[in-house]
């Protein structure tokens, strides 16, 4: 059965139908659709209709749902009752607010169009307010430059003016007619007078100073203008004038959009730049002019007030004249002084903040400081004191130098100091530093870079250019042909330069006197008369009262000590410190030293060791034995040769290592010469004749000559020819005295020998640490130089000694094989005492040590004298063994021929000898234990125990016979 839908279904198949509208890439008007909805009918449309519907509706109220609960969709749900008013029509909706739609895009056009030109403008004004800004600005810096200006020509009309008036003053006297026209007609001469020493050359200066200030800003201010210009030339950013740049500008902003507004910005603000760049570069010429005058006036001033010192001080040398002008002079001192520091002041400031500080210490040096030193540095002032050349006088005129330079310029240079030279980290990082390092090894310190440095460049480099320039006085100063004078020069100049800054900077005690005076005065509130000042008045007294508030500056320990470091790092002290040819002056005393050393060798060899070859006096020769204990005359003159290195008239402090060296090599010189001589490789004894024999033979006499000399001196020439020569090491006196000698060398004089060094190379400028290390450094050395004694003194003694004692004590033992002599066939009664030559064996030894006993070195001990008694023993009982062996075989040949007889107290001849040999035993173990060796310690004493100790029984046979 088919429904109504069916049957008006032309075709009658529900597939017709369509199953869902269509998508959204399927418009409504398409064909297929249209065809599809009229194939169906009304009530199957409705019901179509009314299921979309129900699934509107309920995906509605689901996205009314979610809506409400996310806080972005909230604000879309007041749109909802606005839904239902819409037209069905969509398109009729498009059409009608097409016209809206356009008028506001039109409207929004419009605003943003308004907007940019708004904005350009507001830009423009802002612009124009910066240039209105920059404008007076520049107006400003033209009146400081007008002003600026107008002052530098009052002053220099000033100086002009002083000038003349110092000029009429030197023609007409001290107060002529010519002041009136300076000072006005109605000052007297005590008005001009205090006008001269007030504060109006303190004002004059302070407005120098001044000027000279807003010159180094202007200088700043073109150099970064030319920058600006050149920057701005080079990027291609800038106009070509003030309008046109302005004018260009502003159509740039109208013409352009938004995204060009921030590059208009930015060129604006170059423009802007420029501009004032420009106005600056315009002032150019006036800028470099007022530079130029400024440095004038700054040179003229300062060279005037410079040189009115140097010549109030030549008056203050002439005695015055007028009693009440002296007394006026001496209350005014301390007043004027303080004024003149105050302009100097002034003026220094003026030259730092002109970058000129060289020529501040240029002119302080040439006007201040070269006056004084021409008028003592000088040949004959250099030789005053002493004969031509020995540079007597370099230590008097470099003192009377700096005495003057102390009494005219230390306050100035103590002010200068104080001024200039900062000790803070922070402000030397804003100036700069640098790292001070010396050839005398002096500890690195870091101080900053002054800007005036009046003692370096004022007052040392004038005297080192003066002892450098002029050829005289260099070559007399640094020659070093004489070492005693060249020696001497390097210390006085040495110890002038390391003591300049402390005796610029120390003020002198009348100084400090006078400033304690004026100081307790005005602390008193009153002085003899009950006023303070000059001459009474309430101006003066107010002046007086307040000079106990100038600035005095303090000079300390670190201040010196930065001063010095800044003239050891002086380029000129380098070349100065190279003009001393140290290399020669060592060599020069190495060579004198090894030339007393070879020639003490020389004499000792022909002489022997007790030569008289000190070349000292006797009083020294005296002090140096009893000082170490040292016996032989050239080990005293060794040890004088090595002290008189580090001697103060000798030593010089950057030749430490040389002297060092020079020591080792003296003292392995003299080791050489022991070892060579103990070992038999050196013969002493060579005479004087044949010394001069082969010098005469180097000679250019003929043989003929020769032949008639030695005829002339036959006597003379046959005692040249006997040879005395002999070897030291075969006398044993002269081994003792050598080997006690050189132990004391290696113990007592060492360590006085490394103190003496430490002393000198160990000054007081030196830390503890760095003095630590050095005194370990030199004992090191010197312990290593002197580690070949040790062993050579034992060496003479456990070798050399022992076989020459030894060979004089076994001497006497060959007297052991006339005891059987003695005994045989002679009937003599049975012995009772030792043999004679029995006390001989070890006397030698006895004597010896006797003749040395407080010369033995302490690390010799016994060991010597055991050894001899050992060698000695062992040679005693082989002689021993051998004589009873022989005495045996004589018995046993007796035996055998049956020709025994009888003999004195019952006791056969072989009995007898037997006996004698136990009783030279006992008495030579009895020696043995006096010279300080224990006989039962000795294997060749017990030998001999063994060997005779059967004839101990015949002994109680001869004492009951």
């Amino acid at each position: 059965m088919m429904t109504s839908s069916q049957k008006e279904t032309p075709s009658g198949d529900p597939s017709l139908v369509p199953s869902q509208p269509p998508t959204h890439a399927q418009p409504f008007a398409s064909s297929e659709w249209a065809e599809s909805l009229s194939l169906l009918s009304t009530p199957l449309l409705q019901t179509k209709l009314s299921s979309l519907q129900g699934e509107s509706q309920a995906l509605s109220s689901s996205l009314t749902s979610r809506l409400a609960s996310s806080p972005s969709g909230q604000s879309l749900l007041h749109i909802g009752p606005s839904l239902s008013t819409l037209p069905p029509d969509l398109s009729s909706l498009l059409t009608a607010l097409s016209p809206l739609l356009k008028d506001v895009a039109e409207y929004q056009k419009l605003n943003e169009v308004e907007l940019v030109r708004v904005v350009a403008q507001s830009k423009i004004l802002k612009r124009e307010c910066k240039r209105a800004v920059m404008a007076q600005s520049c107006q400003n810096f033209l009146k400081d430059l007008t002003c600026e200006e107008e002052v530098l020509s009052y002053l220099m009309r000033r100086g002009k003016e002083e000038e003349k008036e110092e000029c009429k003053e030197l023609e007409g006297g001290e107060f002529g007619e010519g002041e009136d026209h300076v000072f006005g007609g109605s000052m007297d001469n005590k008005e001009k007078e205090s006008h001269s020493r007030d504060g109006g050359n303190v004002s004059f200066m302070a407005s120098l100073e001044r000027v000279a200030y807003f010159t180094f800003l202007s200088k700043e201010k073109l150099e970064y203008s030319k920058d600006q210009v050149t920057k701005s030339l080079t990027t291609g950013g800038g106009g070509g004038g003030l309008e046109g740049s302005a004018m260009t500008g502003g159509n740039k902003v109208v013409g352009t959009a938004t995204g060009s507004t921030h590059t208009t910005d930015s060129t604006m603000g170059m423009t802007q730049d420029l501009e004032m760049a420009q106005f600056v570069m315009k002032l150019s010429p006036r800028i470099r002019n007022l530079e130029k005058n400024v440095n004038q006036v700054l040179n003229d001033n300062l060279e005037r007030i410079l040189q009115k010192r140097m010549e109030t001080y030549v008056m203050d040398k002439n005695p015055v004249q007028n009693e009440e002008e002296e007394v006026e002079v001496e209350e005014n001192d301390d007043i004027d002084g303080n004024v003149e520091l105050l302009v100097l002041g002034h003026l220094l400031r003026s030259f730092v903040f002109m970058n000129r500080g060289s020529d501040a210490e240029a002119i302080f040096a040439r006007v201040a400081v070269m006056p004084i030193v021409r008028k003592y540095v000088s040949i004959g002032k250099l030789d005053e004191g002493g004969s031509r050349g020995e540079c007597a006088g370099l230590k008097s005129l470099l003192h009377q130098i700096v005495k003057q330079v102390r009494e005219i310029w230390g306050d100035v240079l103590r002010m200068a100091e104080s001024m200039f030279a900062w000790d803070d980290s922070e402000e030397c990082n804003t100036v700069g530093s640098h790292e001070d390092n010396n050839e005398n090894g002096n500890h690195v310190d870091t101080d900053c870079k002054v800007e005036i440095d009046l003692i370096t460049a004022g007052v040392w480099v004038p005297i080192v250019t003066a002892l450098l320039t002029d050829p005289v006085m260099k070559v007399a100063i640094f020659s070093p042909g004489i070492a005693s004078i060249f020696q001497r020069n390097y210390l006085v100049l040495d110890t002038f330069l390391s003591e300049l800054a402390g005796n610029l900077l120390t003020s002198s005690d009348d100084e400090t006197d006078a400033r304690k005076v004026a100081s307790e005065r005005i602390v008193d509130g009153s002085n003899d008369g009950g006023v303070l000042g000059v001459g009474g008045g309430m101006e003066d007294d107010d002046e007086a009262a307040i000079t106990h508030l100038y600035y005095r500056p303090k000079v300390d320990a670190k201040t010196i000590h930065s001063v010095q470091s800044r003239l050891y790092t002086l380029p000129m002290t380098l070349d100065y410190s190279k003009r001393w040819n140290l290399a020669i002056y060592y060599q020069l005393r190495f060579a004198e030293v090894c030339s007393r050393l070879e020639k003490a060798i020389k004499d000792v060899e022909i002489h022997g060791w007790h030569a008289k070859v000190f070349t000292g006096s006797e009083t020294t020769l005296t002090s140096l034995k009893d000082m170490y204990g040292i016996e032989l005359p050239f080990f005293v003159e060794f040890v004088d040769c090595l002290n008189w290195l580090w001697s103060k008239d000798v030593y010089l402090k950057p030749l430490t290592h040389r002297f060092l060296r020079g020591g080792l090599q003296l003292i392995g010189r003299v080791v050489a010469f022991v070892k060579e001589g103990a070992r038999g490789e050196v013969k002493f004894g060579v005479k004087e004749e044949e010394v001069k024999e082969e010098e005469n033979e180097r000679d250019d006499k003929t043989l003929d000559d020769r032949r008639n000399f030695s005829d002339s001196l036959p006597n003379i020439q046959s005692s040249v020819d006997v040879d005395q020569s002999y070897l030291w090491c075969k006398r044993l006196q002269d081994v003792a005295a050598v080997s006690w000698d050189i132990s004391i060398l290696d113990t007592n004089f060492m360590t006085e020998y490394i103190q003496t060094i430490e002393k000198v190379v160990c000054t007081s400028d030196l830390d503890d640490q760095t003095s630590y290390e050095v005194s370990e450094l030199v004992s090191e050395i010197m312990k290593d130089s002197s580690k070949d004694i040790s062993p050579l003194v034992n060496e003479m003694w456990n070798d050399t000694v022992v076989a020459l004692v030894t060979k004089q004590c076994t001497a006497p033992l060959a007297a052991v094989k006339g005891v059987a002599a003695t005994y045989r066939m002679t009937n003599r009664p049975p012995p009772t005492q030792a043999s004679p030559f029995v006390q001989a064996i070890l006397r030698p030894l006895s004597d010896f040590e006797k003749s040395i006993s407080k010369r033995i070195p302490a690390q010799i001990g016994l060991q010597w004298k055991k050894c001899i008694v050992d060698t000695v023993s062992e040679e005693y009982s082989v002689s021993v063994s051998e004589l009873i062996d022989t005495v045996q075989k004589t018995e046993e040949a007796l035996k055998n021929r049956k020709v025994r007889r009888a003999v004195a107290g019952g006791m056969s001849d072989g009995e007898k000898v037997r006996l004698q040999l136990y009783l030279d035993q006992e008495a030579f173990s009895k020696f043995v234990q006096e010279v300080g060796v224990d006989p039962t310690s000795v294997h060749g004493i017990q030998n001999l125990v063994t060997l005779t100790q059967e004839a101990g029984n015949l002994v109680e046979k001869v004492q009951i016979s």
